[in-house]
């Protein structure tokens, strides 16, 4: 049997390295980590360098033999074996022998993670999916994004202008993605990476159209994911192609369509699987940790600027027994944390609760957030919509605002707090800006004011 993949010379490299220069440590310590060392003699001492750095002591060899104890001490061959380790020294650079351990811990994990998934698969001890699941896990692990790091005020502000001179020759427009709508583009600044979106809504308002929509027109360099946790592919499909067409989506989906709307029909798809940029996953009960590998899966692989999911309410929560307000807690701070950690803007759909329904106005508020204050408090936008047409036909009254979509945006860390309104026709999926139309909007006019 082939001996696991590892490199003994640079494990003791790097130890001596930090031996003759203590600082070291802290060039390489978010590269390799004590569990990345083949030997667990060097493993075990990486371990002791890295908490003696961190109490202020010296790392030589009378202060670590003190540290660890005599019985340590000859158990990993004794001051005789770290003068060997010392001996091993070479001047370069330290970082490319920490890259060598940790790329050689990675192939060991690989063949690790690969026999686990064997031993289970011949002894059927776990289902496929989760054993799929191990090693999409284990794999995506293995393959770090770039994270915020700790910087020095210097450091920073050169960030801060380099973002302001990009913008700048930009012309001054939107920091972030656009939404696709000119009003919601100037109130938010656009879809800004690290930022989470909350769009909150009463059932049948829109929310999940407006989102829709929202990612039809990401621009062709921007890419994102959407995870519809409601409905199947084929629903979602009958969505998109309403929206392009123009035709009533209860009519597509029976396939009730006259000849000339077929053609439509076949033509709007084909113009979607020209788009590379917007990928869907209709995966049920699932969790904040699948959500997570499957975009960093995405985010590393192709790219990734906005995660869309429909909606908050239908992930599965870590804890079955914890309270559903703290259920939608850990479940908000994670979307938040995903939008941090990837650098990409999530938008997340949320039901709002019943308490509007019994208000005279029935328009949104922050505290209609259903079941959690965390929502409010982690999101940097929250955008909350509301219908006329709908109670209007519930209460047999003429609608106050007929085929306009309110949007209410109550919080706005980067941008403006305020309503926008939108033309809306929940039958033909469309909405658009009214800025852009110049007559009283009808499906065939907002189609020539936003396509």
């Amino acid at each position: 049997m082939k001996p696991l993949p590892h490199d003994l010379e640079s494990e003791k490299i790097l130890l001596s390295a930090i031996m003759k220069k203590n600082d070291t440590i802290s060039d390489i310590i978010d590269i390799v980590s004590y569990k990345d060392f083949y030997n667990s003699t060097h493993s075990f001492i990486f371990q002791t360098f890295t908490e003696m750095y961190n109490k202020n002591i010296p790392i030589e060899i009378i202060s670590f033999a003190n540290y660890i104890g005599q019985d340590k001490l000859k158990s990993i061959g004794g001051i005789t074996y770290l003068s060997t380790i010392i001996e091993a020294y070479i001047t370069g650079n330290v970082k490319y022998y920490a890259e060598l351990i940790k790329e050689k811990s990675n192939k060991r994990n690989i063949i690790e993670t690969c026999q686990n998934a064997l031993e289970k698969a011949y002894a059927e001890t776990a289902p496929t999916v989760e054993i799929v699941e191990n090693i999409e896990n284990s794999f995506l692990n293995m393959n770090e994004l770039d994270e915020e790091k700790t910087v020095n005020l210097n450091e920073m502000m050169l960030s801060t202008v380099n973002s302001i001179e990009e913008n700048y020759k930009n012309g001054g427009t939107i920091v972030g993605t656009t939404t696709g709508y000119q009003d919601l583009d100037k109130a938010t600044n656009g879809m800004i990476p690290g930022d989470l979106w909350i769009i909150a809504a009463r059932p049948s308002m829109g929310k999940t159209l407006l989102t829709l929509n929202m990612a039809r027109h990401l621009p062709k360099n921007k890419k994102a994911i959407i995870f519809e946790l409601e409905m199947t592919k084929e629903k979602l499909g009958n969505r998109f192609i309403s929206a392009m067409t123009g035709l009533n989506s209860i009519d597509i989906s029976r396939g009730k369509v006259a000849d000339n709307e077929f053609t439509e029909i076949i033509n709007a798809c084909n113009a979607f699987t020209t788009k590379d940029n917007l990928f869907i996953n209709c995966k049920s009960g699932i969790g904040l940790s699948y959500i997570r590998s499957e975009a960093k899966r995405i985010k590393l692989k192709y790219g990734l600027n906005v995660i869309f999911i429909d909606h908050i309410g239908k992930i599965r929560p870590s804890n079955l027994r914890a309270s559903r307000n703290d259920q939608l807690g850990e479940i908000s701070e994670g979307l938040k944390t995903l939008a941090k950690d990837l650098n990409v803007t999530v938008v997340a759909l949320s039901q709002l609760s019943r308490a509007c329904e019994a208000r005279t106005d029935k328009r949104p508020q922050l505290a209609d957030l259903r079941d959690s204050g965390n929502l409010e408090q982690d999101a940097d936008t929250v955008m909350m919509l509301y219908r006329d047409d709908y109670y209007a036909e519930r209460e047999n009254r003429e609608s106050k605002k007929p085929n306009i979509l309110e949007a209410f945006i109550p919080k706005n860390r980067d941008g403006e707090v305020g309503g926008i309104e939108f033309y809306c026709n929940l039958e033909k999926q469309l909405i658009g800006d009214l800025t852009r139309i110049t007559e009283v909007p009808t499906p065939k006019s907002i189609e020539k004011g936003w396509k």
